[in-house]
């Protein structure tokens, strides 16, 4: 247990993107490709999230800060880029409750951007209250670009750490 100012943490896990994920012209949720990350000194605190078909699933009820970081590729000088963190309380209904958005330079044919985003959850149930990823080209139109993903090297990642009870 790794403790801080007086803080107990007792649950910290990152999850990375392994592989580009293209971005379709609307939104789509990342269901494959994701792993937790794994090299390099990368470790986790406590219990671990759950990942299947696009969906992670908490160990445990409680206060968690979840922050969305992601990695933009656009070949295009109209790139539209956008990340979103994902929320359901009833194991169904996903709305965005965290966004990114990222656009390319009218100048260049190509755009590398990154982003962050964070939310906090207060997860009364570990059965309903989920989340996704979802990627798209944006409400702006352009032309969408990538995800950026490795499996050697964090490049778009979703860290989720336990701040405490409910």
């Amino acid at each position: 247990v790794a403790k801080t100012s007086g803080v107990v943490i007792t649950m910290a896990d990152q999850w990375r993107l392994s592989a580009d994920f293209s971005l379709p012209t609307g939104t789509g949720d990342v269901t494959s490709n994701i792993e937790r990350a794994d090299s390099r000194g990368a470790g986790q605190i406590g219990s671990a999230m759950t990942f299947s078909s696009g969906v992670f699933t908490f160990p445990s009820t409680g206060f968690y800060l979840v922050t969305l970081n992601a990695s933009f590729y656009t070949a295009a000088s109209d790139g539209n880029n956008t990340a979103a963190i994902k929320f359901t309380s009833d194991n169904s209904s996903y709305e965005t409750t965290a966004f990114i958005q990222q656009s390319s330079n009218a100048d260049s044919s190509v755009s590398y951007g990154t982003g962050s985003t964070s939310i906090m959850l207060d997860i009364t149930n570990t059965s309903t209250h989920k989340v996704k990823i979802e990627g798209g080209g944006g409400p702006s139109g352009g032309t969408p670009g990538v995800l950026r993903g490795s499996s050697v090297k964090n490049e778009t990642t979703i860290t989720f750490v336990r701040l405490g009870d409910t």
